[in-house]
Parts: C-alpha cells; sequence; structure tokens
C-alpha cells in the first residue's frame, strides 16, 4: 500500500510524465480498477474501512487515532484464525497503537502514533546510524517541498522495502498474509535526489484554480487552504509540490519492484496474489490545496491493481468502486470465509464478467478538521464540521448541514471547479442523491469525541479537547 498517492500518479493510469515502470508491469498482468474511491480522504479513517470493509460511520474510526471498534474481525485477523502467518512493515494508522490487530509479527512505522510507547521498529532502526532522520519537517516550509538529504539505505521507503523483501526471502512454505505499507508520496514532498532527477526536465504544469471557485462554496474550504498558508503560494509552488510528489511516487514503485522482484526470486510469484492500492489521494494544488482535507476527487481517487497468480489475461474495469471492497475480494480469491460480512462488495464477479455493474455510487465521509495552530479558524468557518459525499459516474454532491451543498457535473467538469448545487435545473439532481445517503446522515451531528490522549491532538496543538 502507497500513503496519499492518487488515482491518476501512475503510468499505467495514462499519467503524461509519471514514471512508474514497475506498477505498470504489475498492472500488465493484473486486473486495474479506474475508479476506486477511499471511504475517507484521511488516513487513519480510510484504513480502517480498507481492513474492515465497513464505511465511517460504522466502523467509529472518524480521525487518526480514534480507536476502532471491535464488533467485527479485520482483514488480518480473519487470515490469522485461518492459518495464515500475518506480517505487516511500514504504515498502519490503526488505534490504539498497541493492539496487534491480528498480525503476528510487526515492523512498524508511524508519524505521532507511537512516540510515547516505543514501538517504531524504523526510528530503532535510525538509532545509532549515520544521517538526519527527515532533511525537511512536516511545518517547515508552507508547501512542504524539500529533498531528503539522508543516506538512500537508510530512508524510509528503502527500509520498508528491504525489511519487505527480508520477510518474504524467509518465508517458507507456510500460507502468509503480507502488508507492506510505504509512508510515501504523503507529505513532506521530500524524494531523494536520484527520483527527484527524473522529473528535472519535466513539463509540470500547476493546476487550473482561482480563487473565486471559494467563492461558491461554504466558507471551510477557504479558511483550511488559509489555515495553513497555502493561500499565499503561487503556481511555481505548486509546479514544484507536483514535481516533487511525483518523484515520491516513482520512489514508492521502485520499492514495490524490489519486493516483485523478491517474490520471483523466491518462488513465490507464482502461488502469491499482489495487490496495490492507497489508503487515499493529494489535491497537489486542485482548488488551491495541498494534503487531502476535503471530498474532492483528488483525496479520494486512489490505485487498484489485484494480479491473480496465473488465473486470468489482465483486464481493466472503468465501473465505480470502494476501497471497502478489497477486503471481500482478497478474502473470496484466498478462498477464507468471511464470518462477519460487512459493506463491501467482492470484486471477483468483476473479475470474472467486466461488463458488470458493480456500484451505482459511492459514499465517502469527513469531518472538517486541520492539526495546525489555525484550527478554531477552521472549525468557526463550519456550521456542522460533519460532510458525507455521494458519487456516480456523472454527478458528485456533498451534503453539509446547515449549509449548501456542493454539486458537480463530472463529465462537463471532471475537475470540480463549478459548484452547481443552487441551480433550479439541478435540483432533481440533489434530491436523488441526497435520497442515497444513508439517513443518520442527513441530519445534524456533533462533534465526534477524538477519543482521550489521541497523539494527533495532544502533538500537534497541545490538547485532547
Amino acid at each position: 500500500m502507497a500513503d496519499q498517492m492518487r488515482g491518476d500518479h501512475a503510468g499505467f493510469a495514462g499519467h503524461s510524465y509519471v514514471q512508474t515502470p514497475h506498477l505498470d508491469r504489475l498492472a500488465g498482468r493484473g486486473a486495474v480498477f479506474e475508479q476506486v474511491f477511499a471511504q475517507s480522504p484521511i488516513c487513519g479513517p480510510s484504513r480502517a474501512s480498507i481492513f474492515s470493509g465497513r464505511y465511517v460511520h460504522e466502523h467509529g474510526v472518524w480521525w487518526n487515532g480514534v480507536p476502532i471498534r471491535k464488533d467485527a474481525p479485520l482483514l488480518p485477523e480473519i487470515f490469522r484464525d485461518a492459518g495464515y502467518r500475518t506480517t505487516m512493515v511500514g504504515k498502519l494508522h490503526l488505534a490504539p497503537a498497541e493492539r496487534s490487530f491480528g498480525f503476528e509479527h510487526r515492523e512498524l512505522h508511524e508519524e505521532l502514533l507511537l512516540d510515547e510507547l516505543d514501538l517504531d521498529a524504523y526510528e530503532h532502526f535510525l538509532a545509532g546510524r549515520a544521517g538526519p532522520e527527515e532533511s525537511t519537517e512536516w511545518f517547515n516550509t508552507t508547501s512542504g517541498v524539500g529533498v531528503c538529504g539522508m543516506d538512500a539505505g537508510l530512508e524510509e521507503t528503502t527500509w520498508v522495502a528491504d525489511r519487505t523483501c527480508a520477510l518474504l526471502e524467509h518465508a517458507g512454505d507456510e500460507r502468509f498474509f503480507l502488508y507492506a505499507s510505504f509512508v510515501r508520496p504523503h507529505s513532506p514532498y521530500n524524494p531523494l535526489p536520484e527520483f527527484l532527477d527524473l522529473y528535472r526536465g519535466a513539463a509540470v504544469d500547476a493546476p487550473p484554480f482561482s480563487t473565486e471557485e471559494w467563492a461558491q462554496v461554504p466558507p471551510r474550504v477557504r479558511a483550511t487552504a488559509e489555515s495553513w498558508g497555502w493561500d499565499e503560494l503561487k503556481p511555481k509552488d505548486f509546479e514544484e509540490v507536483r514535481r516533487h510528489y511525483a518523484a515520491l511516487c516513482s520512489q514508492v514503485d521502485a520499492g514495490v519492484g524490489r519486493i516483485l522482484q523478491t517474490l520471483e526470486a523466491t518462488g513465490l510469484a507464482d502461488s502469491t496474489l499482489v495487490v496495490f492500492m492507497s489508503d487515499h489521494g493529494d489535491f497537489i494544488g486542485e482548488h488551491g490545496l495541498l494534503y487531502k482535507e476535503h471530498l474532492y476527487d483528488g483525496a479520494l481517487h486512489v490505485p487498484l491493481v489485484i494480479a491473480e497468480p496465473g488465473r486470468r489475461r489482465p483486464m481493466r474495469y472503468a465501473g465505480l468502486v470502494e476501497t471497502i471492497d478489497v477486503m471481500p475480494t482478497v478474502l473470496e480469491l484466498a478462498g477464507v470465509p468471511d464470518p462477519s460480512p460487512g459493506s463491501g462488495r467482492s470484486l471477483v464477479p468483476i473479475l470474472e464478467n467486466p461488463a458488470r455493474v458493480h456500484r451505482e455510487h459511492v459514499l465517502s465521509e469527513w469531518v472538517t478538521h486541520c492539526v495546525n495552530e489555525n484550527e478554531k479558524q477552521v472549525r468557526e468557518a463550519c456550521v456542522d464540521p460533519c460532510l458525507t459525499s455521494v458519487r456516480t459516474d456523472r454527478w458528485k454532491y456533498m451534503h453539509y448541514h446547515g449549509e449548501p451543498g456542493e454539486l458537480y457535473d463530472l463529465k462537463a467538469d471532471p475537475q470540480e471547479r463549478m459548484n452547481r448545487f443552487g441551480e433550479e435545473e439541478t435540483q432533481r439532481v440533489v434530491r436523488d442523491l441526497r435520497d442515497r445517503m444513508p439517513r443518520h446522515l442527513l441530519e445534524a451531528s456533533a462533534l465526534p469525541d477524538r477519543g482521550k490522549g489521541n497523539p494527533y491532538f495532544q502533538r500537534r496543538l497541545n490538547t485532547t479537547d
């Protein structure tokens, strides 16, 4: 799994300059799902959905650091109970961090969630070794752009690939479920120099944007941008963000390539199901935003490749898919029954017949929040922080409580720049999409509990209120 990788930022996705040769080869022998959408635009809630097969309102993880409900087994727990050796390397981002979540062997690398527990295997790996942990910090520049100055052999993407390959080399004949989770291309946008060099001459443009777009939507979007200082960024700043982000995608691709090569070298490739995906995307300048703090497609659209060992010819599916569909798909392909099926739907029928319609719409949820010193101004810009989006092939609707919503005609306006919510001729569309939402999500809501001792709010805001 990649972290914060957009669904359009890969060669197999048709991107004009992003270089991902290893992922392209994987896609060339697997099934590529072109319209996959996360159930939340941030790490913890999205990963909870992926591992549980449930929506955010079902598993309860509305923000990073919020504990997941225990009322249903998670994907690694099901594999463990079925006799698989369950291991993981990298970012898990489920809370509480001391819970195993079904992994018998964990080599964790997180930001913020492990500081009080001394569980970060990557930090232990770095201890006593030469080189700075990071050449740019999260908040040292408004855009987060930099270059990683540490030795490539110590960098975290390299470490995830190294440790994953080592585990594969010692897998033996035991059935295994191995979760390799990279922490990039998540910000800060600080690739290793060798990957940034791939894009020195690339024609990278800033996305089209005008502050007039903010006047069409509720004030929280502008407030979020201003809270981070993104309203001060120029097109050239966004160009550099996108150049560095592309380099990080290539950096992840190189790690994936090494894992795939190890599968081949160990003879495991012929019996191993490989799934590549991301938890969510990144705006990288769209809507005047960075990161992922809203329900626009840039933060929700993710890549998904499923490569079965020697079973089916390559295929592409352009229909709608949710990330909660991955869990039941993997279980069905492995022949492992799900003792407590959730809202996810297996993609195996699509693998057998790509002409099928899998979903008529996709659902995503978000509680408006930011973790910087200006969080209060963002919260004050919201009548109610909770929003829900429903997206079909044609339309995207965001439902606000007590404020006008957002509606986009994705055929005419795929970049979601012209809000058509208030137009008389679109009210039938709004009613239809609203009717597709779970009824309780349409009602006004109180801000959910952040969870006592949540490390994100303790570290970023020095508060748990």
